[in-house]
């Protein structure tokens, strides 16, 4: 099968660059984590319900450093966009 274009190469090389230029864009805003609204939770409850999981769930997943916090003497505080880029990232990780 031979495919022939009626405009010169520079012209096909043009559309050609912007086409992929753009599908590759498009698959790095898909790839990318969405951009939430920063809340902070200040406890394993506030934790376990925004992961729509249990207490003991959600303090496992901080104690082996899935879910990122801050600890401010005995109280511990978790940054919502903070937890959804950690997700992202573990989820990517892993599909690899």
């Amino acid at each position: 099968m031979i495919i022939q274009f009626d405009f010169d190469d520079a012209h096909f090389a043009t559309i050609v660059k912007t086409a992929v230029a753009e599908v590759i864009a498009e698959k790095s805003v898909q790839n990318q984590p969405l951009a939430p609204k920063r809340r902070i939770l200040h406890s394993m409850q506030e934790l376990a319900d925004f992961l729509d999981c249990s207490k003991v769930t959600a303090q496992k997943l901080k104690n082996e450093g899935k879910i990122p916090y801050k600890q401010m003497g005995r109280k511990v505080l978790f940054d919502t966009a903070d937890i959804l880029n950690a997700m992202h990232s573990e989820k990517r990780r892993f599909r690899h």
